[in-house]
């Protein structure tokens, strides 16, 4: 039977590939307008966090197995795109095979569902497609993309949009059970995704889909969900399928008092935390226990907007093995309760196929025990059903490789034409999961040791975080006078005679008010900067207004700290260093807390206060300049003349480093400019303003001296806050690669002409075995390059606009280069030719002359 249907799907599959067309029957509804061919397959990643996230136009997140195996290249930079989900960013580790979107529902009388992938080798998959009306562009843009229309209009760090459909009748596509072709619901689903660079959202990305009826029928019961599979490996080499799957619904609070928060999200991860394979593993380098590319993480899936007590939740889990098909039933299992137990079509316990099954999983309102405990299940448990073939019990304690799937789901919903909603999720990472390598042998028969051993408290955090960015607590979105969920935590009490009183408490808002807000506490804007070369020097000039000026949306204040000025020798993070800082004049302040476990200390309260102020609250009125907050220590501290109990001790924040050209490297380019918000907006001048018109007063400049002429340098000007103590919030940078700038130390001089100056080029003559790379005077950030694909020859002293052409002896052009700069650009000067010819072949020894 298995084969008889195999083949009817390959005969309909080479029928419907020439036969791609418009069902009729909601074909009026469709912009006809723009009836253009569906644009081309992207693929692009979010790159900017701590997840590097494969992102493909057709709806799938991540790569299949079969995709890695293309090679697929990203649209806007050109380089191959390896990982589905690499956590930690840089360490070749993968956490993800795919997600994508089911959406199943009643039409016609008919139960439909379309799919972005369903996982099964011989399965059904691309029942969504690029969306025509739009040519499928995907777009991608920062919110630092100051320049873009679209500016106002992005939410993170780097945004990534577009749109597809679920459009044809007939399609390679079909449902194995029922023997028909994929008919469509005539969906259009607009993804958004969110990514971040700050410290504390850069383990995860956040999703909203907008899913819209375009046909002209009504869908009732409309159910959504989203299909989660991983595998984990070390990608340049083996990767490992032995998966585990779970449901974590809550966990204990960071802010304590014995609360929990409530997460209910899917998780998967490797079994054992090795991840690597066979041959592939290497017993001798170790990271503490676990031997060298061990993946000890943990991979989430959050649905965000899963709150409404009028929408049915369900969270689905199925499992097969990869290895011994030749008798499928003894490797594919799903649980099922016995009060909603379905005979599975497939025969394959669990496992769905035909769009009845996939939407009987959407819409059954289960939440299935974590898949640790299958062995826990006997036959006669009451509310399971028991896996008589013990499949999943065998895949976890035997050598077979599992593939396990997920599912969360909501509704139902009624979508009529031209109708639509929305499914925001988050993808979440947890490190250090794993505590202990041999913590497998739990498995299968000691579950609930395997679960103690076992670390969620990072998945948890970061999966807060998420939902609060989603929706800020304590953020009225709407105007109604709601401000979200919140919990009263007591932090002193006294004992009365009817018992304990509590005498101070610390108000926690941990749930928004139901309006998403898809706002991230950030840093500060960084500031405008430009480089200025000289010979053997580059002066960094910036304008920092908005930097200082802006306020935090989530405290109201302005919490700008300092800069950072950083320079290295390529544009890789871990190549950069600070050269330079400006921080504000302030102070922590400390109080003693009797109570605080598990000792009495102090205790860091509220945000910094700057000396004026403190003088104010504790000195002999604001002008009190003998008030030193420094004089109070641990071991002299400030004790409040009216409140014997308030014992204070004061600390800087940061370095304290505010004096420009005295603590600070750091001057300011016009000394004497007026603060403007000391003025009267209709009262500002042109003097006030540079000639870019910035503030003068904003504007600074650091000079870095005795550098190499013949090498670049990047340099980045990055803003930081004081971060939050109320929110638990460490202080936040803007990022350090983002906008990042280059130059060569020559000096620009007027022009060519008044100058005198002549074009030349070096190193000149060029020797191969000069060692140019060991001296990093080529081939940075490039490592994975051999030699010859890295050397380069340089002109300096160019016009702007010029054309450079390199002869051999006999005349011959060997290569033409266009230089097309503009004036402002300080490398403008500067070209570089990697020593390949026109013919894209490696140049040979010789004597060349150029013009």
């Amino acid at each position: 039977m298995r084969i008889f249907r195999h083949i009817l799907f390959l005969l309909f599959s080479i029928i419907c590939v020439y036969n791609l067309q418009v069902d009729a029957r909601d074909k009026k509804n469709i912009n006809t307008n723009k009836a253009q061919a569906v644009s081309n397959f992207c693929v692009t990643q979010h790159d900017i966090s701590n997840i590097i996230l494969a992102v493909q136009n057709q709806g799938k997140i991540g790569f299949s197995y079969h995709d890695r195996l293309m090679l697929y290249t990203d649209c806007f930079t050109g380089k191959v795109i390896v990982p589905s989900c690499e956590f930690p960013k840089g360490s070749f580790l993968d956490n993800l095979q795919y997600v994508g979107l089911w959406v199943g529902g009643i039409k016609n009388s008919d139960t439909l569902v379309s799919i972005v992938t369903d996982g099964h080798p011989w399965g059904r998959s691309d029942e969504f497609f690029t969306d025509p009306s739009s040519d499928g562009t995907l777009r991608k843009k920062s919110i630092f993309d100051e320049n873009s229309n679209q500016y106002k209009d992005l939410i993170s760090e780097q945004d990534i949009s577009f749109s597809y459909v679920d459009t044809l009748f007939r399609y390679h596509t079909f449902d194995d059970i029922d023997l028909r072709p994929h008919e469509p619901l005539y969906i259009k689903v607009t993804h958004n995704s969110y990514a971040w660079s700050y410290e504390y959202a850069q383990d995860f990305i956040l999703f909203d889909l907008l899913i819209e009826n375009i046909g002209n029928k009504r869908i009732d019961d409309v159910y959504l969900g989203m299909y989660m599979k991983s595998f984990f490996g070390y990608f340049e080499h083996a990767y490992a399928y032995a998966t585990l799957s779970g449901f974590l619904e809550n966990y204990p609070s960071n802010y304590g008092c014995k609360y929990k928060d409530t997460l209910n999200m899917a998780w998967l991860t490797h079994r054992d935390g090795i991840a690597v394979e066979g041959e592939y593993i290497d017993y001798v380098k170790r990271i503490g226990n676990f031997p060298y590319k061990s993946n000890r993480s943990v991979i989430g899936l959050k649905l965000l907007n899963n709150s409404d007590d009028n929408l049915k939740f369900s969270y689905n889990w199925w499992v097969r093995s990869v290895f011994d098909e030749t008798s499928y039933e003894n490797y594919y299992f799903g649980p099922q309760t016995k009060k909603n137990y379905r005979n599975f079509r497939s025969g394959y316990n669990g496992y769905p196929l035909g769009d009845r099954d996939m939407y009987f999983l959407l819409r059954n309102g289960e939440i299935d025990y974590d898949q640790a405990y299958t062995s826990q299940i006997e036959t006669y448990d009451q509310v399971w059903v028991y896996d008589h073939n013990r499949a999943a019990t065998n895949i976890i304690s035997s050598a077979y490789v599992s593939l396990i799937s997920t599912l969360q789901s909501i509704g139902p919903l009624t979508l009529t034409p031209g109708s639509s909603t929305n499914l925001s999720f988050a993808l979440v990472c947890g490190e250090n999961f794993h505590t202990d390598p041999n913590n497998i042998n739990n498995l299968p028969h000691n579950p609930d040791k395997y679960m103690a051993n076992v670390d969620f408290s990072d998945l948890a955090k970061n999966a807060m975080w998420a939902s609060w960015i989603y929706d800020n607590p304590g953020i009225d979105t709407d105007g109604n006078g709601f401000y979200g969920k919140y919990r009263v935590c007591a932090i002193d009490s006294v004992k009365t005679e009817s018992g304990w009183v509590t005498t101070k408490a610390d108000t926690q808002f941990y749930e928004g008010d139901g309006v998403p807000d898809w706002r991230a506490a950030g840093p500060p804007p960084p500031p405008v900067f430009w480089l200025e070369p000289q010979n053997n020097s580059i002066k960094v000039c910036f304008n920092g207004e908005r930097s200082e000026t802006e306020k935090d949306f989530m405290t109201g204040i302005i919490d700008f700290e300092g800069y950072h000025i950083w320079i290295g020798r390529d544009d890789r993070e871990t190549s950069l260093s600070v050269i330079a800082s400006y921080d504000r004049y302030n102070f922590d302040k400390y109080v003693w807390n009797d109570n605080l476990l598990p000792e009495p200390n102090y205790q860091l309260k509220g945000n910094p206060l700057t000396l004026e102020q403190l003088r104010c609250l504790y000195g002999n009125g604001c002008d009190d300049s003998l008030f030193n907050p420094l004089d109070y220590i641990r071991h002299n501290p400030y004790i409040h003349p009216d409140f014997p109990d308030s014992i204070f001790i004061f600390l800087p924040h940061h370095h304290n480093t505010s004096e420009f050209g005295v603590t600070t490297p750091i001057t300011k380019v016009y000394p004497n400019a007026v603060n403007p918000n000391s003025i009267h907006p209709d009262s500002l001048t042109d003097e006030h303003y540079t000639e870019d018109g910035y503030f003068k007063y904003y504007e600074y400049q650091f000079m870095v001296n005795n550098l190499l002429p013949t090498v670049p340098y990047y340099f980045n000007v990055t803003a930081f806050d004081q971060g939050s103590q109320k929110t638990g919030l460490s202080p936040l940078e803007t990022s350090k690669t983002l906008d990042i700038q280059f130059t060569y130390p020559l000096s620009p001089g007027t022009s060519l002409i008044d100058d005198n100056r002549k074009v030349y080029i070096y190193p000149n003559p060029y020797i191969i075995d000069a060692g140019y790379r060991d001296k990093s005077y080529e081939g940075r950030n490039h490592d994975i390059l051999p030699n010859d694909k890295v050397r380069a020859i340089h002109f300096n002293n160019l016009p702007a606009k010029c054309v450079i052409r390199i002869f051999s002896l006999d005349g011959d052009l060997v290569r033409q280069m266009t230089h097309d700069f503009d004036e402002a650009d300080p490398n403008k000067l500067q070209h570089e030719w990697n020593l390949v010819s026109r013919n894209r072949q490696l140049v040979v020894s010789g004597i060349y002359y150029w013009s």
